[in-house]
């Protein structure tokens, strides 16, 4: 009798706990995760992330393994693969949205929430001005105007604030040698040096541990023109506007283009393939930078999408990049360990990317309007129909397979 009344017991009392944690999740007016606080952090009380505390975090590497993510709920696969690095992006233009209101930081808080229980290490990437911020006559990508400076500062001091202790990095810009990336604009090497020495003092305020990346370089080849800036002549136009003590380390997204990791950019047309980084980093040497690190934000290799996307958007232009998933595999391990083994001066590398590839909005859901999104094809986990995600699960391609099982040193 007493047995039966204390096992009776601990299942009501189980039961009031799961009564308790689902009425907690179910409240409409709550946010997913709610904005941190100090005290939540010092008292380990914020109920949310409970069922999430037992994960360890992952080990400390020389070489930092990354990987760029669509939903925060996959975060757990992230662990999976064993990575201790996530990028995540957030717009200047949707945290202050109105000059002198205040922030919202909600997209920054479910960041840093999703992250901290894996003990992941967060590579965060601001770009996306408010209009009142931006270079007029440019599109959402657009720079910052040269009177926002200030305010632009303002925020980066506030954001890196919030992030302590969980983001680690801020990449500031993308590609900003593309004219898409810079507003629609000629990209302009000078000024975008001009936002770096404003971003980098901002962010150290904020957060004198957090690394400032230089937003990563697209490989564009020897071309310049009102389209894209050479990658090479980018970089060095930045030295020469006086770049070097303003950014911890030079960003790069040096994709595969459908060739093996080892191949020598001096031995193919516009040295598009991975190893180009080698030639961006002879360039900081040539300046007398070779004490910084270089990260990769951005790399990977472009999957066959098969017949039915052959003649989609711009599919056509980038037969000559695909690859096998097989071959993704091989070429993804290939390439950390070639940079493990070759390049003592890189810091770390964020893979693109996870989970486009079963992401409902990548896919254009409903209705599957994007599903030939080239982006979706880069990506380690699918679905077959990520409009329909509750009957189809996640699946993971053999580049997660094979990334899981790569030794991370």
């Amino acid at each position: 009798m007493r047995k039966r009344r204390g096992t009776l017991e601990a299942l009501l009392l189980a039961l009031l706990f799961m009564a308790l944690v689902l009425g907690l999740r179910s409240t409409p007016s709550e946010p997913p995760f709610a904005p941190l606080t100090e005290a939540d952090d010092e008292e380990g009380l914020y109920l949310p992330l409970v069922a999430r505390n037992h994960h360890s975090p992952p080990p400390e590497t020389r070489l930092g393994y990354g990987v760029a993510l669509a939903d925060l709920g996959n975060m757990e696969l992230v662990w999976e693969l064993g990575f201790n690095w996530v990028q995540g992006f957030v717009a200047w233009a949707d945290i202050e949205p109105q000059e002198g209101a205040g922030y919202n930081w909600a997209n920054v808080d479910n960041i840093i929430a999703a992250a901290r229980p894996y003990g992941m290490k967060v590579l965060l990437r601001v770009d996306r001005p408010p209009a009142w911020a931006r270079e007029r006559g440019t599109t959402e990508t657009g720079p910052v105007r040269a009177e926002k400076l200030d305010r632009f500062a303002a925020f980066l001091t506030a954001l890196a604030q919030r992030g302590r202790g969980t983001i680690a990095a801020y990449e500031i810009w993308n590609e900003p040698n593309l004219a898409i990336e810079w507003g629609g604009r000629r990209p302009d090497p000078a000024y975008y040096v001009t936002m770096l020495q404003h971003a980098y003092p901002a962010i150290k305020a904020g957060d004198p541990e957090a690394l400032v990346i230089s937003g990563g370089v697209a490989s564009t080849g020897h071309r310049s023109n009102g389209v894209a800036m050479g990658d090479l002549l980018y970089i060095q136009r930045m030295y020469e506007a006086g770049v070097q003590g303003f950014f911890d380390a030079l960003g790069s997204q040096p994709h595969g283009f459908g060739r093996p990791p080892e191949v020598d950019p001096a031995t193919v047309e516009n040295g598009f393939c991975f190893r180009r980084v080698e030639q961006q980093r002879a360039i900081m040497e040539q300046y007398g930078d070779g004490g910084r690190q270089v990260w990769v934000t951005e790399f990977g290799w472009l999957l066959d999408p098969g017949p039915v996307c052959y003649h989609w958007g711009d599919w056509p232009t980038r037969t000559w990049q695909m690859v096998s998933e097989e071959a993704q595999a091989d070429y993804l391990v290939r390439a950390f360990q070639y940079a493990y083994d070759h390049w003592p001066w890189m810091g770390g590398m964020i893979l693109f990317n996870l989970d486009f590839g079963a992401d409902y909005w990548q896919a254009g859901c409903p209705g599957a309007k994007t599903v030939c999104n080239p982006m979706r094809f880069y990506s380690l986990v699918d679905r077959v129909n990520p409009c329909d995600p509750e009957r189809h699960p996640i699946h993971r391609r053999p580049a997660f397979l094979a990334l899981q099982e790569m030794p991370k040193r």
